[in-house]
């Protein structure tokens, strides 16, 4: 679980922006590839993970100030591509869903993302 605090720059009147929650979901992929080790299997791979598809589920909207925890997990891994799933929640109450489809690149090759990402 990677956590965040809703700042006045994160939200439009009262609320956290939609556009947020995919920064959100950028940063807490970021954590999850240190944590796991990931980020260093790419490194040896010498790829990048590449987002393809990004899908929000809104629940509840999220409040300024309030404390955000993303918890993030690996749903698949096939030939191509891992599908990443990050729960929003606010004091344990489910507020969003992102979904995220991403490739690992090397150049213009596509790497397995079983290999990388492991079982």
């Amino acid at each position: 679980c990677c956590t965040f605090w809703v700042t006045p720059f994160d939200v439009g009147i009262r609320t956290l922006k939609s556009d947020k929650y995919l920064q959100l979901a950028e940063a807490a992929q970021l954590d999850f590839g240190v944590r796991s080790g990931l980020l260093g299997r790419m490194r040896q791979a010498r790829c990048a993970m590449v987002n393809v598809e990004q899908q929000i589920q809104f629940m509840q909207p999220i409040k300024l100030f309030d404390k955000v925890c993303v918890r993030t997990s690996i749903v698949l891994a096939d030939a191509k591509f891992v599908h990443f799933l990050h729960d929003y929640k606010v004091k344990g109450l489910p507020c969003a869903r992102v979904t995220v489809k991403a490739k690992f690149k090397a150049g213009r090759i596509i790497q397995s993302a079983v290999e990388l990402v492991g079982r």
